[in-house]
C-alpha cells in the first residue's frame, strides 16, 4: 500500500465533500479535525439493534477495482486521491471490526487500520475512537486455504481466522490469534454467512454509549458478491473514480461472481472529480 501525505496541515487545505445527498443515520460527531471536511455524516442504524455491515470500494468509471498485475494497488484506481484516503481512515477509525481476505495480508502484510492508511493522522483516528467509545480493531480474516504470513503486522492485533479444517491445519499463526473452523465449509470454500456471524460475534457495543459497534468489509471481488448473496451488507460506500481502465492483464471488477443485486442510493457527495456514493441493497423478495 503506497504512502499518503495526510496529516492535519494537509486536512486545513483540502476542500470540504460537497454533500448532493445527504444520508440519513445516526449522526457522529467527527470532532474539529474531520468535522470541517465531512459533516453531516451518519452512520445506518439497523432495527433490530446489531452492528451494521458497511462495505467500502473505490472502482473507475468501467467497473475496475484494480487496473493490472503492474497497479495492483488501489491508490492507482482512486488516482492518488486524499479524499478517498479520508474517507478509508475514517471508517476504519468508526469500525470495532474490519473483515478482510488474505490477499491484503499476503501482500500487504500489515493491519488495516486507520492509521495505516494514513500515518499522519495516527493520533487523531486514535482521539476519535476513542471519542465514539472504541478500543482496538479486531480483525476477522477469512481464509479457505489457510495461506497466511505467519509474521504480518495484523497479528499483534486482536484478530480472529475464519477458516476451513484443512486450512486450520496448514495455519502456522501466533497463539494468540483466534481459529475459528466453519463446521459445514466447503473444502475450498469457507460460508459467508458464517464468518459475518463469527464477526458479528466479535463485534462489542461501544463503550459509554451501549450502541452497536460497527463491522467493515474490505473484500475482494469474489468475496464482495458473497456477502451481497448472503444478504449482510447494510451499505456500499462505492467512490467512483474519474478514471476509465479499459481491458488490462490482472484487471479486477468491482463483484466477481454472480450477484444481481438492487441498491438505493442513500448518499452522494462530491470533492474534486471523484463521486462518494452511498448504496442500501434491497432486500431479495424471491
Amino acid at each position: 500500500m503506497a504512502a499518503t501525505p495526510l496529516d492535519p496541515d494537509v486536512l486545513r487545505r483540502i476542500e470540504p465533500f460537497r454533500h448532493q445527498v445527504v444520508a440519513i443515520g445516526e449522526p457522529v460527531d467527527l470532532g474539529p479535525t474531520f468535522g470541517p471536511l465531512l459533516d453531516p455524516f451518519v452512520l445506518p442504524v439497523r432495527h433490530d439493534g446489531a452492528p451494521a455491515t458497511l462495505v467500502n470500494f473505490v472502482v473507475t468509471l468501467d467497473g475496475a477495482v484494480r487496473l493490472s498485475h503492474d497497479e495492483p494497488d488501489s491508490v492507482a484506481v482512486a488516482r492518488h486521491s486524499l479524499h478517498d484516503w479520508l474517507l478509508l481512515g475514517l471508517l476504519r477509525a468508526l469500525a470495532s471490526t474490519i473483515v478482510i481476505g488474505a490477499e491484503p495480508l499476503r501482500v500487504g502484510r500489515g493491519a488495516q487500520t486507520a492509521a495505516r492508511a494514513a500515518p499522519g493522522l495516527a493520533a487523531e483516528f486514535g482521539e476519535l475512537r476513542t471519542a465514539v467509545g472504541l478500543g482496538a480493531l479486531h480483525h476477522v480474516v477469512v481464509t479457505a486455504s489457510g495461506d497466511l504470513p505467519p509474521d504480518a503486522g495484523v497479528w499483534s492485533e486482536p484478530s480472529t481466522v475464519v477458516t476451513t479444517a484443512a486450512g486450520a491445519e496448514r495455519l502456522r499463526l501466533p497463539s494468540t490469534v483466534e481459529v475459528v473452523v466453519d463446521p459445514l465449509a466447503a473444502p475450498d470454500r469457507v460460508r459467508t454467512a458464517f464468518a459475518h456471524e463469527v464477526a458479528q460475534d466479535r463485534t462489542p457495543r461501544r463503550a459509554g454509549t451501549g450502541r452497536p459497534g460497527l463491522i467493515l468489509c474490505e473484500p475482494g471481488p469474489a468475496l464482495l458478491a458473497e456477502l451481497l448473496r448472503a444478504e449482510v451488507v447494510d451499505e456500499l460506500f462505492l467512490t467512483l473514480s474519474p478514471l476509465i481502465a479499459g481491458e488490462a492483464a490482472g484487471r479486477l471488477g468491482l463483484v466477481g461472481g454472480p450477484a444481481r443485486v438492487p441498491l438505493e442510493l442513500r448518499g452522494l457527495a462530491v470533492a474534486g472529480s471523484h463521486v462518494f456514493t452511498r448504496w442500501a441493497p434491497e432486500p431479495n423478495e424471491a
